[in-house]
């Protein structure tokens, strides 16, 4: 049995106004003030002061000495935040295009040795091979492979489906959360598969990241290979300042 803790209150008013933000729910593009916030949310005005400081150093407010709290427009255009784990599906919806999950197959095989690696695995230990492709307006964005460790799973599920988020497949067939994800950034040239699935010509340029996800107990979880066409959607980051 694990133990949860509950998440600290200053943790839950970031997350709840993050969440309005983005969300774009003050359409005025500024914050009530400290004590309006305070008072409707049944906490100090510390913990406002907390939340906003916090929501100042990722960039989605900026703070004026005898004016208020104001949302920065120009992150919010932004699709990607460093720190922020966002869902393919939800990347592509927020660019005004629909998304489209396809199947490519989910396999049982021994782990490689680099993924043996991530998830510490013994090696040729069991893991499964989740593959899919995104679509962006039913063009091919993100070819996908993720390989998780068969043992987490707490299903007998034969038949899994692929079309969750990858939040979601986690949680429903080995009842566990992604907590974070480390990610490596790079490019590739298309291989005569990668074409194929991205319906680009072999050697075009893709945006290439590989991620590991971990949970609350820094467990590796899921090792990720994702690869990108940013013609079909150009890739930005947000990074900001502590």
């Amino acid at each position: 049995m694990v133990i949860k803790r509950p998440q600290p209150i200053a943790e839950q008013v970031i997350s709840l106004l993050r969440t309005r933000i983005r969300g774009r729910e003050y359409g005025n593009g500024r914050l009530p003030s400290e004590s309006e916030l305070a008072a409707e949310l049944g906490v100090s005005r510390a913990t406002i002061r907390t939340a906003l400081a916090r929501l100042g150093a990722e960039g989605l407010v900026s703070r004026k000495q005898g004016d208020g709290t104001y949302i920065n427009q120009r992150i919010l255009d932004v699709q990607t935040h460093i720190g922020e784990i966002w869902e393919f599906t939800r990347l592509i919806r927020v660019r005004g295009y629909e998304p489209t999950i396809i199947p490519l197959g989910i396999q049982q095989r021994p782990a490689r040795k680099y993924e043996a690696e991530a998830l510490c695995l013994a090696p040729l230990d069991e893991v499964f091979s989740v593959n899919r492709l995104f679509l962006a307006d039913e063009k091919p964005f993100v070819l996908s492979e993720n390989v998780m460790t068969l043992s987490l799973f707490c299903t007998d599920e034969m038949n899994l489906d692929a079309t969750y988020s990858l939040h979601e497949f986690t949680e429903r067939y080995c009842g566990q959360s992604i907590a974070y994800a480390i990610a490596r950034i790079g490019s590739v040239v298309a291989t005569p598969e990668l074409a194929g699935h991205l319906r680009v010509n072999v050697g075009f340029p893709l945006l290439h990241d590989v991620e590991t996800f971990y949970n609350k107990d820094e467990q590796p979880l899921i090792y990720a290979n994702n690869y990108y066409n940013d013609k079909v959607i150009e890739m930005r980051l947000i990074r900001s300042s502590k």
